[in-house]
């Protein structure tokens, strides 16, 4: 095992040679999180008949803190740390990376550009718009520095939780994402943005397809709803207005009620992701509610039975858990982030 560099999305080739036919090898991975703590995973695996040992990419995604006492939530050893691996006596590092170094990174706040924001750029190629959901604030960075990487100039924006901007997820204006959008087509070519919404967010990704066709070329919905919730549960009030009224709104999950989105309307293509575990709310049903809306037009649903509210976190191969958006098994959402994303990235291509 030697050295290496490699963007999270690259399947890494984790060999051993050397260990006798048949023999069961241990590999071990080891890094240090955002605040310092230690994470660590292991796997066994049985060399070849070649003496051969090849550590699956379970190895990294799997990994989990060394101190179960010290909590976990979703600080993660990724974001350009150097993780090193051993087995058998032998050992190797690796640096894993959200971005390539060719990726620009341009921040964009509310007093000058009108929005707060994180531009990435890389190659030219179609742009993307993302977004975050009821956790607020910058959320997308990652995802965005990755998707530049691969071709997709990318803005993660913020539309409340940050300096200048809403406190909390309540009367956001459609016109705020829609001034976002304008800019990014501005500075990528002139052509209409690909809108990319997680969870809450989703709802945001859908109304923009709804209201600005103009500007919507491709709509992503993530872990998705398919009505329009009110502001946070209780009710709250609206969660979006567009022209200065409240977009009609409900109290309680779909795929039932009062406040559907009309997902019919969104003649762009549409790319969703629901898990069959989502805890959070029922992402699967209320999917499989648009695409029954949308009666043919075009429209992709990725289905993982087994996946929770994380499959909305599409970033492959790397350790993010939580017990409350893990699905049925600490594998499940892993799996549907390996599948998922080369899929998201042949859309937005497409």
């Amino acid at each position: 095992m030697s050295p290496s560099t490699a963007l999270v999305d690259v399947p890494l080739r984790i060999v051993l040679t050397g260990a006798k036919p048949g023999e069961r090898v241990a590999f071990h991975a080891s890094a240090l999180g955002l605040t310092q703590q230690r994470f660590r995973s292991s796997v066994e695996v049985r060399a070849d008949a070649h003496g051969v040992a090849r550590a699956p990419m379970s190895l990294l995604s799997s990994m989990r803190p060394a101190d179960p006492e010290l909590g976990y939530g979703d600080v993660v050893p990724w974001r350009g740390e150097r993780v090193t691996i051993t087995a058998d006596g032998a050992s190797g590092s690796l640096r894993w990376l959200v971005r390539s170094p060719g990726v620009k990174e341009t921040r964009l706040r509310p007093k000058r550009d009108g929005f707060y924001g994180d531009f990435f750029r890389g190659r030219s190629g179609p742009a993307v718009l993302l977004f975050g959901g009821s956790e607020g604030g910058l959320s997308g960075e990652e995802e965005a520095a990755l998707l530049a990487s691969r071709g997709f100039p990318t803005l993660a924006l913020a539309y409340f939780g940050e300096p200048g901007i809403g406190d909390d997820l309540f009367r956001v204006p459609l016109e705020y994402f829609a001034r976002a959008a304008r800019w990014l087509s501005a500075h990528t070519g002139g052509g209409r943005v690909a809108v990319y919404g997680v969870s809450r967010g989703s709802e945001a990704a859908q109304l923009l397809g709804v209201h600005y066709p103009q500007l919507v070329g491709k709509v992503v919905a993530l872990v998705p709803g398919n009505v329009v919730l009110c502001s946070h549960p209780g009710c709250g009030g609206a969660a979006w207005t567009l022209h200065g009224q409240a977009i009609p709104f409900q109290d309680g999950f779909g795929p039932g009620g009062p406040a559907p989105i009309p997902d019919e309307r969104i003649r762009a293509p549409l790319f969703m992701v629901c898990g069959g575990g989502d805890l959070i709310w029922p992402s699967c049903p209320m999917a499989e509610s648009i695409v029954a809306r949308r009666k043919g037009l075009p429209t992709t649903l990725l289905r993982y039975p087994d996946a929770g509210h994380g499959a909305g976190d599409l970033l492959p191969n790397v350790p993010v858990w939580s017990q409350y958006t893990q699905g049925f098994e600490r594998s499940s959402n892993p799996r549907a982030r390996r599948d998922a994303w080369p899929k998201l990235l042949a859309f937005l291509a497409g």
